[in-house]
C-alpha cells in the first residue's frame, strides 16, 4: 500500500489483505471497534484539508448481529463518525453513528438488501456529513456532526496529536466478524 495509508495501531495478522482478492482491500472484523483502545481492522489516510470527500464502494455481507464494515472520520476512540453497512436484530441495514467526547448517537439507519454499497463523508469548516448510495450518483444523506466533535481543540482534559484519520474499518463489535468486509475502490478529493 501508498506510504499515505496508515493503519491503528499494529493491524492483527490476517486482519488485511491485498491479495484474497485482487484488486480489491480486504479487511476481517476483529473483536475491538472504533472505541476500543485495541486492534481494529482500520486503515486510513489523513485528512489534509477542512474541505474534503472521501468514498468507497464496499461489498459485504454481514452474518452476525454486531457485524459491520465502512468508512470512518476518527480522531480517537472518544471522537469518530462512521457510515456503514451492518446487521442490526436480524436485519441488514446502512446505518450513521457519530460519536463525540465520549458519547455516541445513532443519527440513522435504513433497511437494504444491497450486499454493494458506495459510502461517503464530505467535511467542511462546520460538519462532516455521511452519504450512501445503492445507485451510481444519488447520494443520499444520512447523518451529519459537527466538525468541531472530531476537533483536538473539542478536548476536555487530554491530548490529542493525530487530527482527523479518515480510512476504511471493519469489526464484529465484541467478537471477530464472520464475514469479511472487500473494498473495490477508495476515493479522496478536495472539494
Amino acid at each position: 500500500m501508498d506510504p499515505a495509508w496508515t493503519f491503528l495501531r499494529n493491524p492483527a495478522e490476517g486482519s488485511w489483505s491485498l491479495a484474497e482478492r485482487p484488486g480489491w482491500l480486504t479487511l476481517r472484523g476483529q473483536a475491538a471497534g472504533l472505541n476500543d483502545v485495541g486492534q481494529v481492522a482500520f486503515v486510513g489516510r489523513r485528512q489534509r484539508q477542512v474541505r474534503a470527500a472521501w468514498s468507497a464502494c464496499l461489498e459485504f455481507d454481514p452474518l452476525e448481529d454486531g457485524e459491520e464494515a465502512g468508512i470512518c472520520a476518527r480522531r480517537d476512540e472518544d471522537a469518530h463518525y462512521e457510515i456503514f453497512l451492518s446487521m442490526q436484530d436480524g436485519k441488514r441495514k446502512i446505518a450513521a453513528r457519530l460519536t463525540a467526547r465520549g458519547q455516541t448517537v445513532k443519527e440513522a439507519a435504513v433497511e437494504t438488501e444491497a450486499g454493494r454499497v458506495r459510502l461517503k463523508i464530505t467535511a467542511d469548516s462546520e460538519e462532516y456529513a455521511l452519504l450512501y448510495s445503492l445507485e451510481d450518483g444519488v447520494w443520499v444523506r444520512l447523518a451529519a456532526g459537527s466538525a468541531r466533535g472530531l476537533s483536538p481543540e473539542d478536548f476536555v482534559n487530554k491530548m490529542c496529536f493525530t487530527g482527523v484519520v479518515v480510512g476504511l474499518y471493519a469489526t464484529g463489535n465484541g467478537k471477530g466478524s464472520a464475514a469479511p468486509a472487500r473494498f473495490d475502490w477508495f476515493e479522496q478529493r478536495t472539494e
